[in-house]
């Protein structure tokens, strides 16, 4: 049973007591019931963000003047990345220019409209793409404007460029080198393909018993599976069990167990860069930002339930990028970041299974809006992050900033053995 939340239009500590509601900052949820009635109806993440009944406030704290009328519903990602003592320190990304490659952004949005260099953008900054949403989710998340509108960007005091997904490679990487210092890319290209026949025949497994813990839905419970030998091919009335089971189970303890079974639904293929946008990247790091490198950013995308993995996605095994996966409001690995071995770093992305409220940033033709969760989510707040450093340390080359994310980087859960 979901918690009685307020809509969008109480995301913030005051609307919510105005309401006669109790607020908990923590999770940035707005509950219309006494707690701890309600507690037992919030999501997991939420449950644990929000957890005593200190947690839950009837009195808001004074807002600092000059806050963006939604930055609380963010302040769980400023908090996780500890950005604010950066700011506060007079650092904003100013000089920064973020190419963003997407759909969109709505650049005529006030978030960005003081801030948009067509000149740097692919043909101008036309998109013919007809749902600039996501652009504009990614954008804004970046480097949204300090302002009376929605939330701020990472990198707020950062400029917007803009190249369309369907421009060619050559305009995407080398396109303005001499002003672009970061690009986002909160895309990819999809290595695998589900199958249409999940009774795929399997390796004699040599085991007896149910390999998948008891827990609510697991196929060990589930009557199409109740006669199954385990050491040889499931019927496919149970490996699609196994299949829907595996593709939606929110326990992060599942990941092992479901690892050996994902070639029942997919099938994946590695394969390397074309030679072109070998180059197209190599021109980037060779000669952008005047012999630095343009920092290429890329999300590692939401496959984890479907048993994809990054090293086989040809711009995520680059070592001209760096792939971003994503965690919930609580630091953890986020149930659909794709992992792999070429996975570089991790940053706040959102978790709509473990919390009720994700990001809150502009929306596509005006307004603030809720927009769930993503690597896509995870990767500009990356590109803000570099831009931050790039403003304080313009020297560094794109290896350099390899180095301080990597060296500057925490675990995503260290109590978790896995």
């Amino acid at each position: 049973m979901k918690p009685a939340l307020k809509t969008f239009d109480v995301v913030t500590c005051a609307e919510c007591i105005a309401s006669g509601s109790v607020w908990c900052d923590a999770g940035s949820l707005c509950v219309a019931g006494a707690f701890p009635a309600e507690f037992l109806k919030l999501a997991p993440g939420d449950a644990l963000l929000c957890s005593s009944a200190s947690a839950w406030t009837s009195t808001c704290p004074t807002v600092p003047a000059g806050r963006d009328p939604l930055y609380d519903a963010n302040k769980w990602a400023f908090d996780l990345i500890n950005v604010e003592s950066v700011w506060a320190s007079g650092v904003t990304g100013n000089g920064i220019l973020i190419n963003i490659i997407d759909s969109g952004p709505d650049h005529t949005h006030p978030d960005f409209s003081s801030k948009f260099d067509s000149a740097a953008s692919c043909n101008g900054g036309v998109d013919s793409a007809t749902d600039l949403s996501h652009g504009t989710t990614t954008a804004a998340i970046a480097l949204a404007a300090a302002n009376d509108h929605c939330s701020r960007g990472i990198a707020y005091g950062a400029t917007l460029a803009k190249c369309p997904l369907n421009a060619p490679v050559a305009k995407k990487w080398d396109h303005a080198l001499d002003k672009i210092m970061i690009s986002s890319n909160s895309w990819g290209i999809d290595p695998c393909e589900k199958l249409a026949n999940t009774r795929r025949k399997m390796e004699a497994r040599g085991l007896r018993a149910c390999p998948f813990a008891a827990r609510t839905g697991s196929p060990c419970s589930a009557a199409a599976c109740s006669s199954t030998d385990w050491s040889s091919a499931p019927a496919k009335s149970c490996t699609t069990v196994i299949s829907n089971y595996c593709q939606r189970t929110a326990n992060y303890e599942a990941d092992t167990e479901c690892a050996s079974w994902t070639h029942l639904w997919m099938r994946c293929e590695f394969s390397h860069l074309h030679p072109s946008h070998i180059r197209a990247l190599k021109k980037g790091i060779d000669t952008g930002r005047s012999g630095k490198g343009v920092v290429y950013i890329f999300a590692s995308g939401n496959e984890n339930d479907d048993g994809e993995n990054v090293n086989h996605e040809q711009y995520l095994h680059s070592r001209f990028t760096v792939t971003v996966g994503a965690t919930d409001k609580l630091g953890r690995h986020a149930y659909y970041s794709t992992p792999g071995a070429s996975l570089f770093i991790s940053a706040p992305g959102g978790d709509t299974v473990d919390h009720a409220n994700n990001w809150v940033v502009a929306n596509q033709g005006g307004g603030c809006g809720k927009h769930g969760q993503g690597t896509s989510y995870a990767c500009p707040v990356v590109s803000g992050v570099v831009a931050l450093m790039l403003e304080v340390r313009p020297e560094l080359t794109y290896r350099d900033v390899h180095g301080v994310l990597a060296s500057t980087a925490t675990k995503t859960d260290p109590t978790e053995s896995g």
